[in-house]
Order: C-alpha cells, then structure tokens, then sequence
C-alpha cells in the first residue's frame, strides 16, 4: 500500500490498559494523522461481544473474557497493588496476608470487573469473608478514598499521581491476587479496517 494509513479505528480497553499504553497510541496517532481512533472504555467482559457484534475492531481483554469467536494474543501483565492510607496500621506491616485484609474496609474495584472478580476469588478460595466500603469501576475514584484515609484498594498497576502517592503506601500484591493478564483481540473472521 502506498500513501498514508486513513480510516476509522474502534479500539475498546479497561482503564488500567488505556493509562498503561496512553504513550503508544499518542506515537501512533502523531505517525497516522489521518487516521481517527475511537477509543472506548470498557470492562474486559463487555468487550469481547462488542467486537464480536463490530462495535469495535479490537480490544485488550483479559483471556478469561475472551469468546472463542476471537483471536486473542497476550500483551500485558499487570501486577495487583494495594494502596494503603500511609497513617494505616498495614502501611507499616512488612508481609500483608489475605486475612489482615479481611479484617479492614476495603474500597474495591467493582465485582463485575475483571479485577473485582480476581479479587473476590481469593477471598473465597480461602474461606474469608471481607468488608467492601465502596466498590466502583474508576481507580481514581478508589485511590482518592484511600487519600482520605476510608480504607485499603486493591488495583490493576498502573501511573499513580505523585499527590496520591504522599498519602499512600503502594504494596505488590500479586502474591495475594495473582496478576491480571490482558491481551488484545480481534475477530478471526469478517472485516478489521487497514488502519486498525
């Protein structure tokens, strides 16, 4: 193909994914001009039938998410974090287990999400029940109540503000809720445009 890529693209992703490769389609958006990109967030099981019915062209959606109409390939993966209010007794503990965990209000990402699912799995495998505070699908929102101090979140890695990290203790917890694996996927058969 010779000239320049036009064309329309429909790209659906999670936030943490979106923030995460915000770089890259800044790089590509300045290569391609002409080309307009629609980019949708979405929860991971939400994007799987939005491409399979052509609302979008492709997406990042974890495996488990992925109908077996589409072609899926592994991207990413993303650590699980704790943020902790600095001022919390767990801030300063150095080996944080599920059950300290379930012992504290927690702020979590929403069940219906990919990381709220993986989250409520590991309190169940292990047979403990746990108190959720606030539960919603925006990380912004989850860190800003742990800012002020109203619990502990657990979140998909990703940037975090340097004014949010004054207040609060970031901790791997991969160990405890694994890592959340996102890949992107596309139909395997019908039309995907040139420039997607």
């Amino acid at each position: 193909r010779k000239g320049p890529l036009r064309g329309r693209v429909v790209v659906a992703a999670g936030q943490a994914i979106l923030n995460k490769f915000l770089g890259r389609l800044k790089t590509f958006m300045n290569q391609h001009p002409q080309v307009e990109i629609l980019v949708l967030r979405r929860r991971g099981f939400e994007i799987g039938a939005m491409i399979e019915q052509g609302a979008a062209d492709f997406g990042y959606l974890p495996l488990e998410s992925c109908p077996p109409t589409l072609e899926w390939h592994k991207a990413i993966e993303l650590r699980m974090l704790l943020a902790i209010p600095v001022t919390h007794p767990l801030a300063k503990k150095k080996d944080i287990t599920l059950t300290d965990l379930s012992k504290v209000p927690l702020i979590l990402p929403d069940r219906e999400a990919s990381s709220g699912r993986r989250i409520h799995r590991a309190f169940q495998e292990k047979g403990l029940e746990y108190r959720t505070l606030v539960e919603t699908g925006d990380s912004r929102l989850l860190l800003g109540f742990v800012r002020e101090g109203l619990g502990i979140t657990v979140i998909q890695e990703q940037e975090i503000s340097p004014d949010i990290k004054k207040h609060v203790r970031i901790v791997d917890a991969s160990h405890l809720f694994g890592k959340q694996v996102e890949g992107m996927a596309w139909r395997k058969r019908g039309y995907v445009p040139e420039a997607a």
